[in-house]
């Protein structure tokens, strides 16, 4: 039966039947249950019965309450710990990825982190064992494959092929396609994990011993959440791990680096949310004194261990593979990612170079600093540091006037390379015969390395 029609309210002056007549369309509402509420000053007044009876008679319609049911109010459910029976973990890859949670691995572009995750699905498929003889034969599983970057035809089959991956049990999905009434067609629709996780629930039901979701890049499957937003992204990674526990599979999910510094979980795009609502995350990154080695590191492991990584090479041409070392690499993310940790600006060395040319030439440097190419913000550094360096720190030092300069030296803004060289030589020149610093020589910068030419 249709559900309750509910006139909200009724006028307070009395309706009379015959006043009333049958709506134009009478069949759509053929049938069903009409609740007439009296009006809030006269309660059970006689003119909502005589409504009622009026709409039945013209309708069809049975009589029902006038008073609708009230609706359920919130309820907490909880459950004594006593109760809970504890169960182990479960893994896809023992001590390292867990089945019914979320896992991330995260790095720069171009390090093969979707290879790595190809190679995962390809030993899930078959059910062989994981690099450093982690794990021996396990069951075959199934696995569902979100791909936004790579083409299924021409790069995901051909590496996976690669991999010796059971491709019968891996499933893909290529697009959504939702009905369009007004045109009478079916159009193709953006996947979000927002809108659509129960099409990725109805993938795990469709592929046989489902263990492993890849989702490979995360942020392409975000729709219009802001990935900076802490709660926005945990309104979405939330329903994917209920998902995942629910189903019993693991969620490995890609993303990216940014160009900050600081900590491997800091480095890992967007809001803190990612890297906390993952149960491990995984860092790719370039080994610094092999180009063509890979390392992958564990940046946060809650479930398992995190005192060990991996080591791999892209091997093959044109479908690259993973070939992984057979021992494992004893290194954190943080090892790694923090020996590219710096303060922001100039290298250390070209800072001193600065600071030492400051120290022994406390005159405006406004206009040589163009000729050694010094940025405003390497300058100011390097000035912060020679007034705190300085035995004359916290004194004034008077300041040479811009006028006491050659002209050329003033005038050499937007010439050319070779222009610009002329011109320093030719004030260094004035700098050395000039009486007003005939007295300090440049003995001491030169000891530095510093030279006006750069």
């Amino acid at each position: 039966m249709a559900a309750p029609i509910v006139a909200e309210q009724w006028a307070q002056e009395p309706v009379r039947p015959q006043t009333i007549s049958p709506p134009p369309r009478p069949l759509e509402v053929q049938g069903a249950s009409v609740v007439v509420q009296p009006d809030r000053v006269n309660q059970g007044n006689p003119s909502a019965n005589a409504s009622s009876g009026n709409l039945t008679s013209i309708l069809g319609c049975r009589d029902v309450p006038s008073k609708p049911t009230a609706l359920a109010t919130e309820r907490v459910v909880s459950v004594r710990m006593a109760d809970v029976t504890p169960e182990p973990v479960r893994w896809l890859w023992p001590g390292r990825f867990a089945l019914g949670n979320l896992s991330l691995i995260a790095g720069e572009p171009g390090l093969g982190k979707s290879v790595v995750t190809l190679d995962i699905a390809a030993r899930v498929s078959r059910g062989t064992g994981w690099p450093c003889d982690e794990a021996s034969q396990t069951e075959p599983g199934g696995v569902v494959l979100l791909s936004a970057e790579d083409d299924l035809k021409d790069t995901i089959r051909p590496r996976l092929d690669a991999a010796g991956a059971d491709c019968g049990r891996i499933e893909a999905m290529r697009a959504i396609y939702r009905p369009d009434h007004r045109r009478g067609i079916e159009v193709a629709v953006a996947f979000t994990l927002v809108e659509h996780i129960h099409h990725v629930e109805a993938l795990i039901g469709k592929v046989v011993a489902c263990k492993l979701v890849i989702v490979d890049p995360v942020s392409a499957f975000l729709g219009g959440t802001d990935s900076h937003n802490n709660s926005e992204v945990r309104a979405v990674l939330a329903p994917l791990a209920e998902m995942a526990a629910r189903n019993r599979v693991a969620v490995v999910a890609v993303t990216h680096l940014n160009k900050g510094q600081g900590s491997a979980l800091n480095r890992v795009i967007g809001s803190i949310a990612f890297t906390a609502a993952a149960r491990a995350t995984y860092v790719v990154t370039r080994d610094a004194d092999d180009a063509a080695r890979r390392l992958m590191l564990p940046a946060k492991n809650n479930l398992g261990c995190d005192e060990n990584g991996f080591a791999y090479r892209l091997e093959g041409d044109p479908t690259p593979r993973v070939e992984w070392e057979p021992k494992p690499v004893s290194m954190s993310a943080d090892e790694a990612v923090g020996r590219e940790r710096r303060t922001r600006g100039p290298l250390p060395e070209a800072r001193h170079d600065a600071e030492a040319w400051l120290l022994d030439f406390p005159a405006d440097v406004r206009t040589f600093r163009r000729f050694r190419g010094w940025k405003e913000t390497k300058r100011a550094r390097a000035g912060r540091q020679a007034r705190t360096s300085s035995p004359h720190a916290g004194r004034r030092r008077a300041r040479k006037p811009l006028q006491h300069w050659p002209k050329n030296a003033r005038s050499a803004r937007g010439h050319t390379r070779a222009e610009k060289r002329e011109t320093v030589s030719s004030a260094e020149k004035w700098w050395r015969e000039s009486d007003r610093v005939r007295n300090r020589p440049l003995s001491s910068a030169a000891e530095n390395g510093v030279s006006f030419r750069g």
